[in-house]
């Protein structure tokens, strides 16, 4: 099984990179699919985000409201660190969980579809490659202030608050250009696709020995989860 890292910046497009990734026959692992299985409401990390953060993250039906939770933490480090304290584990399981599941189903193909990849570093690892999604600052903008109805200076502070572009790219194997028409994308991608299909798949001994750490210990760490969010 080969693992691919795919990451970008704040609306850089890697919902639609991920969607071509799966058309070639690939499988995805989304982080922020796994932030929001173990955020759902009624979930043990739910109530202990609730208990910190009070009624005022939540939305009319009583679920986590992520768009006011961010607003919090965003500008307070020791509120993100909290967040993190209830977020990270549950999220780091249910990954490794879903690795392990293909890894034994035979998946050729898996992508870990995580926006801090580089610097969260732990994933990384796991990965023969990485593929990072990049757009021009400018269009990076002009995407935040139309789809999250931004002003000019909140998309910069958001963008700010990332790894910068240059760093990003520097550290991947490869950068998918996203800034023309989705065809253009997809065409982009489908031939790093091919790329990374025809090398053969290389298990150092660090990735192997991580890969067998991960499918020894996740039970145990699952334990300790439970066990964690029952204090």
């Amino acid at each position: 099984m080969k693992i691919v890292g795919l990451t970008g910046g704040i609306a850089c497009g890697k919902s639609t990179t991920s969607k071509i990734f799966k058309q070639e026959g690939a499988v995805v692992i989304d982080a922020d699919v796994a932030s929001h299985t173990v955020m759902a409401k009624g979930t043990r990390c739910s109530d202990k985000i609730i208990a910190h953060f009070g009624n005022d993250i939540l939305a009319a039906d009583g679920s986590i409201d992520r768009e006011k939770l961010g607003e919090i933490v965003f500008n307070d480090r020791e509120k993100r660190k909290r967040l993190m304290s209830f977020t990270n584990m549950p999220i780091f399981i249910e990954i490794c969980r879903q690795i392990i599941s293909n890894y034994f189903s035979g998946t050729d193909l898996l992508i870990l579809d995580i926006p801090l990849l580089f610097e969260t570093k732990v994933f990384a690892y796991f990965c023969e490659a990485t593929v990072v999604v990049d757009v021009t600052l400018e269009s990076q903008i002009q995407r935040l202030m139309s789809r999250n109805e931004y002003t000019k200076e909140q998309a910069i502070s958001r963008i700010n608050s990332q790894m910068s572009r240059e760093t990003r790219n520097s550290l991947a194997t490869y950068v998918c250009d996203n800034n023309s028409d989705i065809s253009t994308t997809a065409a982009n991608l489908r031939n790093i696709i091919s790329k990374i299909r025809s090398k053969p798949a290389i298990l150092s001994p660090i990735r192997i020995f991580l890969l067998l750490s991960t499918i020894s210990s996740t039970a145990l760490l699952f334990l300790l989860y439970k066990i964690f969010m029952r204090m």
